[in-house]
This record gives structure tokens, C-alpha cells and sequence, in this order.
């Protein structure tokens, strides 16, 4: 579009922006129609990292927006009596599930969603989608891993000869991501580019500011934990998006031993927190209510808490972009 207006270069970068940024929003208000999101939902959405990045030029948005839209078509589907269908929802949640797994390959659990609406509503139609759908998956990320090298590593394994090191020997690739999480550094840079190292990890906002950021997130927990109504009819729902957010956070470390590391690595480098937020994204909507509508006053705090935590993380985000760059005028 750029290149057909004969834009500038930065003309190009903001209608970049604008586009990510729209399309996000349509996608993220779309799920809200679908399935009011809880307490904690709204929390890790508004964080200043994750808000930064539905405003870059990036891929990072857009996976946000399809998982916040992917988890809120999955309880739909679920809440949805079995005699129901609904195609539009139906392709919509195929067409999520198909872009975040080929765009993050940590995010391959995400075939079990499908799966489990599968099995709740056995069709030999939905049999033939989800195999086709595994198989697009699969052939798009073995491609990928075939082809694709960067050239600014110097490496004495492939990606693949890496992978099929880690697959023979599971115990020693544990010990591996456990050296890694043990290391003295690793865990606090992790909470702090969870929340707020925008930029290129050039822009982070104050400790006071990140732990101010992580003592919301908790009382968004708390929040949404304590104002839920459990129902054993949802206990499986819960526990799929909890394993697959579980199983996506565990992958990250994965695909980064073999695709940004050589072999052997005493610890995984090159890990940051930010690849986090889409997994945290997923398991968030198993801890709040599926189905069941909040009280009047649950509705009155939570809604109290998301103002007040958006302008908090709104303003944070932008003093920091404004100090470190002076783009305060392009927010």
C-alpha cells in the first residue's frame, strides 16, 4: 500500500503501525463480544509491554489479538449447546489456531483446543478440518525449519540435527531449561521483560515501576480467583487452557535452544519475557468465570480496577517511550 501511495519511509512505518493497531483492536473487540474477558485477562492486556507491542509494526501484536481471540471463540464454543453450530466461529477459531501455531512454534499445544471441541462434537467434518489442520501446521513449521537460517549465527549444528539432539535425550534438555531458570539473572530479567522492556530491551521502565506493575497483576489474580464461581462442569475446559499455556511457556525454551543456540549451551540464552504474555494470555481465561455472568459488584470493581489500571500503564509507557526515544507525539 505504501509503495502503490508512493509514501516516505516513515510515511510507511506509521501506516504499518496504524494497520497492526487497528486490527488488533477489531480482533480484541470482537472477543470481548463473544466472551467478557475477567479481571486478569484485562491486567495482562494493559501492561505497558503488552500495549507497546499492539502499537509496533510488529507480528508481536497480532499474536496477542488472535490468542485473546482464539481463547474467547474456545469458551464460546464450550459454553455453546452441542446442537449448535456456528461456522463463522468454527472457521474463525480454525484460522487463529492455523496462524498462531505456524507464527510461533511454541504455541503447537494449541491443536488440542480443536481437538477438544472435536470430541465434545464428533462430525467426520470436524475430523477432516482438525487433521487438515494438524497437517498444514506441520508442513508450514517443518518448512520453515528446513529453510530458514540466520545468517548472523554461526553455528556447528543445523536446527533440525539440534532438535533431534534434544528429542533423544528429554532428561538432559530439562536439566538444561532448569540450569537456565536457576541462573542468578535469569528469572528477575524474565519479570522484568515481562511487564515493561520495551523497545529494543532499550526502554525499560523503573524497578519501582515494574514491581508497582507486578503487584497489580497479583491483585488481579486475586481478584478474579476470589470472584469466581468453580462448576465442575467447566473443570476440563480449565484444565486444557491451563496445560496449554502451560506447554507453550515450556516450548518457548525449545524453540530457542534450537534455533537461536548452537549445541551444547551450559544455559538457553536469548529467552525474554515478552514470549511469555501470548501463553500467560491463554491459561488467564481457565482462572475467571466461563459462562457464569459476575455479580452487579464484581462487575463494578472489575471495571474500577481496569480504568485505573490502564491509565496507570498508559502513563507509564508513555513517560518511558518519551525519555528514551522522544515519540511521545507519535502515541
Amino acid at each position: 500500500m505504501a509503495r502503490a501511495l508512493d509514501l516516505s519511509m516513515r510515511a510507511s512505518y506509521e501506516l504499518t503501525r496504524l494497520a497492526v493497531a487497528a486490527t488488533a483492536l477489531v480482533l480484541m473487540a470482537w472477543a470481548w463480544r463473544l466472551f467478557t474477558p475477567n479481571l486478569l485477562v484485562r491486567a495482562l492486556l494493559l501492561m505497558p509491554m503488552a500495549m507497546f507491542q499492539v502499537i509496533s509494526p510488529t507480528i508481536d501484536g497480532l499474536s496477542i489479538a488472535s490468542a485473546v481471540l482464539l481463547a474467547a471463540l474456545f469458551s464460546a464454543r464450550c459454553g455453546a449447546p452441542r446442537g449448535e453450530p456456528n461456522r463463522l466461529q468454527e472457521c474463525a477459531l480454525y484460522a487463529c489456531t492455523f496462524l498462531l501455531v505456524t507464527s510461533r512454534t511454541n504455541l503447537a499445544p494449541l491443536l488440542l483446543l480443536p481437538l477438544w471441541l472435536l470430541v465434545r462434537r464428533f462430525s467426520a467434518s470436524h475430523l477432516l478440518a482438525w487433521v487438515a489442520l494438524c497437517v498444514a501446521c506441520a508442513g508450514w513449521t517443518l518448512y520453515g525449519l528446513a529453510s530458514t537460517a540466520d545468517s548472523r549465527l554461526v553455528r556447528n549444528h543445523g536446527t533440525l540435527e539440534i532438535l533431534a539432539i534434544y528429542l533423544q535425550d528429554p532428561l538432559g534438555f530439562a536439566r538444561l531449561v532448569r540450569d537456565t531458570l536457576m541462573d542468578s539473572q535469569t528469572g528477575y530479567f524474565y519479570a522484568y521483560s515481562f511487564v515493561g522492556m520495551m523497545g529494543w530491551l532499550d526502554a525499560a521502565v523503573t524497578k519501582e515501576e515494574m514491581k508497582t506493575i507486578w503487584c497489580c497483576l497479583a491483585l488481579a489474580l486475586a481478584v478474579t480467583l476470589g470472584s469466581t464461581r468453580y462448576l465442575w462442569r467447566d473443570a476440563a475446559a480449565r484444565a486444557l487452557l491451563l496445560f496449554v499455556g502451560l506447554a507453550s511457556s515450556a516450548l518457548v525454551f525449545l524453540a530457542l535452544a534450537i534455533s537461536w543456540n548452537d549445541h551444547p549451551v551450559a544455559i538457553i540464552p536469548g529467552v525474554q519475557g515478552r514470549y511469555f504474555i501470548v501463553p500467560a494470555r491463554l491459561a488467564a481465561p481457565a482462572l475467571g468465570p466461563m459462562g457464569q455472568a459476575a455479580s452487579p459488584a464484581g462487575r463494578v470493581v472489575a471495571h474500577g480496577l481496569t480504568a485505573v489500571f490502564a491509565l496507570g500503564s498508559l502513563y507509564i509507557m508513555a513517560t518511558t517511550l518519551s525519555e528514551r526515544y522522544g515519540l511521545l507525539r507519535l502515541l
